[in-house]
């Protein structure tokens, strides 16, 4: 992956206003959003498995839909093999619909009801960048209007939603090919369209009998912009999709801004009246922050900033990146070889030469690669310190594949060699009349630890001009083996460790809470005995304790523990009872000003003896995610809440959105 992503304070009496600081304003989100349907969860190209008895699409989807998510988002693409390579045996097939058809997909497709595609078409229509022609064009619709009808028949009555769309079609843009041209961007439309064509065309045919298909356009530039124009205004507005879909790395914690960025797609975008949802047929494609720019705290506050703020503006769908990582995993190192020279390759054969000549327009500006001087098969091969985990080789070549003319081995001892599987991606059109292309031959699946040694050999082909190699890129494990610890890139999955704030949300927002009032909201007023909670004062001190107004995590109330100048103690709870036996999850939103006083978030009284289980609560003046683990559930109940014990009059705590799910 990548991938990818203060809160408001009114406080009791003058010495505590520190409202003027206020960050962020929570949104209200109505209680008739079907989250299971709406906020879905992405996994692909990941690059670990935990379990090796399953392939990585049936074992990423089986981890989403058991946290309770009914939708999801994948990938439908030539580069299947590679997508979901780890412990697969994907069959060759030629379509998107024959794609669609293989078991793989189908487990995959039967668990959710809402299923969103990032689909491309196996026809080498070439790079829309130098347009589209009307064969091309025909040729793509014909593609999409198979998928489409595929589709609508073997789902039919299912109640299904089925999304194809693109990826980041600002990206693309820019980093696809030679970036915005008129000519690009007329092509991009020509794309589009013809997509949305066949989509159309299969509707037409075959009907949507309880099942829909839908085809969307993903853009990811709204609010920064670099150099191009935005696609918004330059191809968005001559499309016709059902939707569109923003992928929003953009905003993080500004829930107006992505509100604004959302309100600006729509102005632009075509009004869908056929699904209902009008001026309103935008849906957050991804969200998230990449883990090595964050910290969990701001990852679980990104999250609940883009679903709070997109669910109430009200989009239909939005989908986490992602489940597991898809970048580097932790404690890798790289070593790329741009071939400006010989330095980093440890051994070659004698007939290799850097080519410098015609950078353009052929190879995009790439002014140094590597090419065979004879039609005898050449060798290199580079020699790394840590074990080889993966790697990927970028070409420039003419006429048929590189499936025949590349083969990649690997060795412990550059004597012994074992030939690796590999992966070709699909070939880009370099120079706009189709004779020359690009394409990535990259490991299909991760190598075994220990092996340092990696050799590229090219055939015996009598063009010795074509491949040649623009660059290689080699990922190797630290000096030490993998522990389960070090694989600190996943987000959800793992109940603790990295990023179990994450997975807390998500679980917290799919599965029915066992506590009534969780959000303080029952009452419609401030008071001091919300209903549904309980409080113990052992001095007194019930008064300390009560819901209010002002600078709540979501809706208009949240819990307050606050005493004016004297001392306190409250342990504000509810018990919940009659409980399947379990382990249970709970989890809340807190804030407190620290000082002297002690704030634990509680879970007790849950397995017929005197365990309690806490969270403890420091200074944290925003909202904060806390979460307790291991809730054994063995009496058919639980008591949850917050205790705090105040040290003067000048310490608060607050609390909101409490949850108590069952997790195993």
């Amino acid at each position: 992956m990548h991938s990818r992503r203060s809160i408001a304070s009114t406080l009791l009496g003058a010495l505590l206003i520190v409202s003027a600081v206020i960050a962020y304003r929570p949104h209200y989100v109505s209680a008739s959003l079907d989250y299971p349907n709406q906020v879905g969860i992405t996994t692909v190209n990941s690059q670990y498995a935990f379990d090796g008895t399953e392939d990585v699409l049936t074992e990423g989807t089986d981890v989403i839909a058991d946290l309770g998510a009914d939708a999801v988002k994948l990938w439908l693409t030539p580069n299947y093999k590679l997508d979901y390579y780890l412990n697969s045996s994907w069959p060759t097939v030629w379509g998107l619909a024959e794609l669609a058809a293989t078991p793989y997909y189908e487990e995959a497709f039967a668990k959710f009801d809402v299923i969103a595609l990032e689909a491309y078409e196996f026809h080498d229509s070439g790079d829309w960048h130098y347009g589209v022609s009307s064969a091309d064009r025909d040729a793509i619709q014909a593609e999409f209007y198979e998928l489409a009808k595929y589709l609508l028949e073997t789902y039919e009555g299912t109640g299904k939603t089925f999304i194809l769309q693109n990826w980041e079609g600002d990206n693309q843009m820019k980093y696809g090919g030679p970036g915005y041209s008129t000519t690009a961007a007329q092509g991009m439309i020509d794309w589009i369209n013809a997509r949305q064509d066949g989509i159309i065309q299969a509707r037409d045919e075959v009907g949507e009998h309880g099942v829909r298909v839908m085809g969307a356009f993903e853009i990811n530039r709204v609010s920064i912009v670099f150099g191009e124009p935005r696609l918004l205004d330059v191809v968005v507005p001559y499309t016709y999709c059902d939707l569109y879909s923003y992928s929003n790395y953009e905003v993080y914690f500004d829930g107006e801004q992505l509100a604004a960025n959302l309100d600006d797609i729509a102005a632009k975008a075509p009004d869908d009246a056929r699904y209902g949802h009008g001026d309103k047929n935008v849906f957050v494609g991804e969200f998230g922050r990449a883990e090595n720019w964050t910290t969990e705290a701001d990852t679980v506050r990104a999250v609940h900033t883009n679903v709070d703020a997109a669910l109430a503006w009200g989009v239909p769908y939005m989908f986490y990146w992602q489940l597991y990582s898809n970048e580097d995993l932790a404690g890798l190192s790289q070593v790329k070889d741009m071939l400006n020279d010989y330095s980093k390759i440890y051994d070659r054969s004698a007939n290799w030469t850097l080519d410098a000549s015609s950078p353009t327009p052929y190879f995009e500006g790439d002014a140094s690669r590597l090419k065979r001087t004879s039609d005898t098969p050449e060798h290199m091969t580079y020699k790394t310190q840590g074990g080889i985990h993966s790697f990927g080789i970028s070409f420039y070549y003419t006429g048929s594949s590189l499936h025949d003319k590349v083969a990649v081995y690997y060795s412990a001892d550059n004597v012994n060699w074992i030939p690796a599987v590999i992966g070709v991606s699909r070939p880009v059109n370099t120079d706009g009349i189709h004779v020359w292309h690009k394409a990535s031959v990259g490991s299909a699946e991760l190598l075994p630890d220990g092996y340092t040694y990696l050799k590229i050999v090219l055939d015996d082909d009598a063009d010795v001009y074509s491949p040649q190699i623009s660059q290689v890129v080699i990922n190797q494990r630290p000096h030490r083996p993998f522990a389960d610890a070090d694989l600190n890139g996943y987000w959800l999955i793992r109940p603790s460790g990295a990023y179990a704030g994450t997975w807390h949300y998500f679980a917290g927002l799919y599965r029915s809470n066992a506590l009534t009032n969780p959000g303080f909201e029952a009452d419609g007023a401030a008071t001091q005995t919300p209903a549904g909670w309980s409080t113990w004062a052992p001095n007194g001190d019930a008064d300390a304790n009560y819901s209010e107004t002002g600078g709540s995590h979501a809706g208009s109330y949240h819990l307050t523990h606050w005493k004016d100048s004297t001392q306190y103690e409250v342990f504000t709870y509810q018990t919940a009872t009659g409980l399947d036996d379990g382990v249970y999850t709970a989890t809340a939103w807190v804030k407190s000003n620290g000082g002297a006083q002690q704030v634990r978030f509680l879970a007790k009284d849950f397995d017929g003896t005197s365990t309690v289980l806490s969270s403890p609560v420091g200074a944290s003046p925003d909202w904060t995610f806390v979460w307790i683990d291991g809730i054994v559930v063995a009496n058919g109940q639980a008591t949850i809440g917050l205790h705090s014990a105040g040290g003067g009059g000048f310490e608060w705590a607050m609390m909101d959105d409490v949850k108590l799910f069952k997790s195993e």
